[in-house]
């Protein structure tokens, strides 16, 4: 049986949201992942992180890229 569980970890032990349907003392492999990397609901860290670490972005630390200033543009307003 392979099954996502949500525990805490509280005073060096893992408590369970829910019981396990096993026998008592069954072996169990555990996998910890951090809830801020959970690939099912990326976070906006793990966002920026995945960003910030993609040499698809490498480009942009080019000077030749700054093409822009703070004169550049006219400034957004959103209409209210």
């Amino acid at each position: 049986m392979k099954r996502k569980m949500e525990a805490v970890y509280e005073n060096g032990t893992l408590k369970l949201a829910e019981p396990l349907p096993l026998a008592e003392h069954a072996r169990v492999y555990v996998t910890v992942e951090d809830p801020r990397e959970n690939d099912d609901d990326p976070s906006e860290y793990a966002w920026l992180r995945g960003a910030a670490s993609n040499s698809a972005f490498d480009f942009l630390n080019d000077p030749a890229e700054d093409i822009y200033g703070p004169a550049d543009g006219k400034p957004f307003r959103d209409a209210e």
